[in-house]
């Protein structure tokens, strides 16, 4: 996957986020699309560590700070809205370092532009999760309240799945199977 698709599939994720309200009348529309930005940040964020990981040398050890150029800083908000002033580059063998005096600019704003897609999903995940409970809260309904206090408590969102499947079933048998 390239910096490229991980932005656009941000910035995806981003407009999901800002058009929740548009199902404030629908707590049930609303669940459902809360679940879906949940699931694709997920997935966003999972792509983003693979990407991570092949950029990067393995396992914690020295790390290797890179001061970026306005132009390369410039770029970068441009592409993911995050500003990143130094890169730091996990080296414990050492091979970044001895090969930082001849490293192309690019080389170092690629690995800048994972290093910013990271943060960049980090503060979509965010402020869905913040848009997510300001609407839920505005809704005013008593039985979204195990909801907004499940989404409050653990904003990676595991145990809203579960309330969610048992919600259905709750509701499923209190309505006779309709």
């Amino acid at each position: 996957m390239s910096t490229e698709e991980l932005f656009s599939r941000q910035k995806k994720l981003a407009k999901a986020a800002a058009d929740l309200s548009k199902y404030a009348d629908d707590p049930k529309k609303l669940l459902e699309k809360a679940a879906e930005i949940t699931k694709g940040a997920k997935e966003l964020e999972q792509a983003a560590l693979r990407f991570q990981a092949e950029a990067e040398p393995g396992g914690a050890g020295s790390e290797e700070r890179v001061v970026l150029t306005a132009d390369q800083r410039s770029r970068l908000v441009e592409q993911t809205g995050v500003a990143l002033e130094v890169l730091v580059v996990r080296d414990p063998t050492g091979a970044f370092a001895q090969a930082m005096p001849t490293s192309r600019k690019e080389t170092i704003e690629k690995l800048a532009a994972r290093e910013a897609s990271q943060l960049a999903v980090k503060k979509a995940r965010k402020e869905a999760v913040e848009k997510l409970v300001k609407h839920l809260k505005k809704l005013e309904v008593d039985e979204l309240a195990p909801v907004i206090a499940a989404i409050e408590a653990d904003p990676t969102l595991e145990k809203l799945k579960e309330q969610q499947k048992e919600f259905a079933r709750d509701m499923k048998e209190k309505h006779g199977g309709e």
